[in-house]
């Protein structure tokens, strides 16, 4: 319990009796201890002060840094977006490519077709009138 002088002289001065002004005194110490914990000085402060002030700056600094490791990484995605869309119109364009591959090939493929079946009708038509002959020849003597 510390005590001081400088309250008791105050309070003497101002006409509280000797006795009074010590009780005065120690109860008003006992309360400054009881809430010693609770009561922050001006040092107290200042150095809280500087602490939030430190802890703000690497903060901000930490936010800065945050910042740029987003950038980078934006522009990373961006590059990488603008490869996956070339890629994109390529692929597109050799599929369109090979579309018209297909179709040209089933054109072909298709007249190719058209080619052997008038084939075969023209040489099932020489056969049928092969067959037709010989009957209307072998046929013909008998009469």
């Amino acid at each position: 319990m510390a005590m001081r002088a400088e309250s008791l002289e105050v309070l003497t001065r101002a006409n509280v009796p000797p006795e009074q002004a010590l009780a005065f005194v120690r109860v008003i110490d006992l309360e400054l201890d009881a809430r010693g914990d609770t009561l922050a000085t001006k040092a107290d402060i200042q150095q809280l002060e500087k602490a939030t002030r430190a802890d703000i700056q690497r903060l901000e600094q930490a936010t800065r840094t945050d910042i740029q490791q987003l950038r980078v990484e934006m522009a990373t995605k961006a590059e990488t977006s603008a490869a996956l869309k070339a890629e994109s119109t390529s692929i597109r364009s050799e599929i369109q490519q090979l579309r018209l591959e297909v179709k040209a090939d089933i054109a072909d493929t298709k007249s190719e077709l058209m080619r052997f079946t008038l084939t075969l009708v023209i040489g099932q038509f020489a056969a049928l009138m092969g067959v037709v002959y010989f009957l209307v020849s072998a046929l013909k003597p008998l009469h």
